[in-house]
Parts: C-alpha cells; sequence; structure tokens
C-alpha cells in the first residue's frame, strides 16, 4: 500500500483581486496533531514576519482534523512565496504569542510561488 506524505495534505493557491493578491491554502484532513503555520518566503529564500500579511499571526495557523481554508492577504512585492509549514501545537502556540516567524522547525513544507505577471 502506498503511502502519501503528509505534503500532499496542503494545497497553496493563488488568486489576485483587484485590490492585492490573496493565498488561498486548504488543509486537507491533517493529522490531529499537525498545524501548518502560514509563512512568507522572500525571493533569496529567507522566510518573512507576519508584517508582510494583512492578518495577525493566530490567522496565519491552520489545522485540525478535518479540512479547512485559510484566505490570507499578503504583500505581493515583498514575497516570492507563500508556504504551510508543519509545527507542533506547543510551536504554534508560541508562534500567535509573539509571532516570530523564525522559531519554527520546518519539517512539511508546502509552497506556492508568486509571479507577478498577469
Amino acid at each position: 500500500m502506498l503511502v502519501l506524505p503528509s505534503l500532499l495534505a496542503v494545497a497553496v493557491w493563488f488568486t489576485k483581486p483587484p485590490l492585492g493578491s490573496t493565498a488561498r491554502i486548504t488543509v486537507n484532513n491533517p493529522g490531529a496533531n499537525t498545524i501548518f503555520q502560514i509563512v512568507g518566503i522572500d525571493k533569496n529564500g529567507v522566510e518573512l514576519g507576519p508584517n508582510n500579511f494583512s492578518s495577525s499571526p493566530d490567522q496565519l495557523t491552520v489545522g485540525g482534523n478535518r479540512p479547512r481554508q485559510s484566505f490570507i492577504r499578503f504583500n505581493p512585492d515583498a514575497l516570492w512565496a507563500v508556504c504551510a509549514v508543519s509545527v507542533t501545537k506547543s510551536e504554534a502556540k508560541a508562534l500567535n504569542s509573539s509571532g516570530a516567524m523564525g522559531q519554527v522547525s520546518m519539517r512539511t513544507r508546502a509552497c506556492k510561488r508568486y509571479s507577478s505577471s498577469p
């Protein structure tokens, strides 16, 4: 039996509404202890903090044991990609409190590159 990696549990889409860019992150039934933190990546591969999103840090967390979607607006001039990174519940709690994205220990990461071309 083929076991699919948890990386396939996350899908990231982009839409370009008139007022900016939105990343739609869909989490498809991850494990109950799996939480995905949404992070931005610049063109040099560096993680960017929550100031590049129009959401507070707690809104940049998706998880649970059933499908869920999160729509996040972001700054397309600063972000090259938006990623969903698997974190533990304790890490997510710390991130929600401090917004310190760099403290995430990366395990599973699904990314979608943003293209500014029409």
